[in-house]
């Protein structure tokens, strides 16, 4: 089976849900995928748990395997990522997707988010060790606090062999990422795609300023304006951005659609993303930074909270209420 269920507990104690040795069924796909095809694991976000009455359960509601009816609600009530990445069921030959749980369903507050994810991280670095002991190197894309998952680990374990680190809205800060990248890059020659978005402004400023901070530099958002260094292993893309909505519909031969205004889930909700996400992960290039770039990638930032700022001018206009557009980055 090219798709791989595993959950990981606050010990780091990786295990099957379905029963049996998660080693020895990754092993078997893994031995058996074509060496150009990707082993990627995905990661969820907050609100979302293995365990039974702590959330929503991650492998029933974003990890589906097959076909679902195409969803326009803003927030989808279930998500076929492995899927819409281009991954099967029964068979290999489209790589081997590990559909990855662990336990941030009702954290109690945005504040224990750096513990969960340290207490997480020890599953995901098993299962990239793993990967690595059959020669391969995995791949990760995960969402929001899934997104800053393998972040967390590079900064505990530095040189962990991953491939590619596809990066939607991460739940994290310029100063702690870029302190993980340095550590990677010195031991391990790791790419990171970061999508960002104005639509997830809100968010972004929810979790600045309600998450700790740490002496680990700029404390701002990385969704603010991107990892704020140029570094060639990086790449920010602003996803909503009209020029780069166009290039990705171009280069993934995918309808666009017009972006959600404020939307924490317009990352994985627009098929024609999942779809660039699905080519990512699939490309042959020794570094899918420089084919991006080769391929027209534009590298336009719109300003923090661009796409509100027009309505809450009508607002003030109009009379309804005294509202002041929130400050930019």
């Amino acid at each position: 089976m090219a798709i791989l269920r595993m959950n990981a507990d606050e010990g780091g104690r990786v295990f099957d849900p379905n029963g049996g040795d998660w080693r020895a069924r990754l092993s078997a796909a893994v031995g058996a995928c074509p060496a150009d095809a990707p082993i990627a694991i995905l990661l969820h976000g907050l609100r979302y748990s293995w365990r039974p009455g702590r959330g929503c359960d991650p492998h029933s509601t974003l990890y589906v395997a097959g076909p679902l009816p195409t969803s326009r609600r803003v927030r989808p009530d279930r998500v076929n990522w492995p899927h819409l990445l281009g991954f099967r069921e029964d068979g290999v030959a489209d790589g081997v997707c590990v559909a990855f749980g662990w336990d941030a369903g009702r954290l109690s507050d945005i504040r224990d988010a750096p513990t969960a994810l340290a207490r997480a991280s020890d599953g995901l670095t098993a299962v990239i060790e793993a990967v690595a002991s059959m020669g391969r190197r995995a791949d990760c894309l995960g969402h929001s606090l899934g997104a800053a998952l393998p972040l967390s680990a590079m900064r505990a374990r530095p040189g962990l062999p991953v491939r590619r680190v596809v990066m939607l809205g991460p739940a994290e800060r310029r100063g702690a990422a870029l302190t993980a990248v340095r550590a990677q890059a010195r031991l391990e020659a790791t790419e990171f795609v970061h999508m960002l978005a104005r639509a997830n402004d809100v968010f972004d400023e929810a979790y600045h300023r309600f998450a700790p901070t740490s002496a680990e530099g700029c404390s701002r958002p990385l969704g603010a304006a991107g990892l704020g260094e140029a570094r060639p292993e990086w790449l920010d893309l602003q996803i909503d951005h009209p020029l780069t909505r166009r290039w990705i519909s171009r280069w993934t031969r995918r309808p666009e659609r017009r972006p959600d205004r404020v939307s924490h889930w317009l990352f994985y909700s627009d098929e024609m993303l999942m779809t660039l996400y699905g080519r990512i992960l699939r490309d042959p290039s020794r570094s899918i930074i420089a084919t991006l770039r080769d391929g027209g990638a534009p590298d336009e930032i719109a300003p923090r909270w661009s796409r509100l700022r027009p309505r809450l001018a009508r607002l003030r206009a109009s009379g309804r209420g005294d509202i002041s557009a929130p400050e930019a980055a």
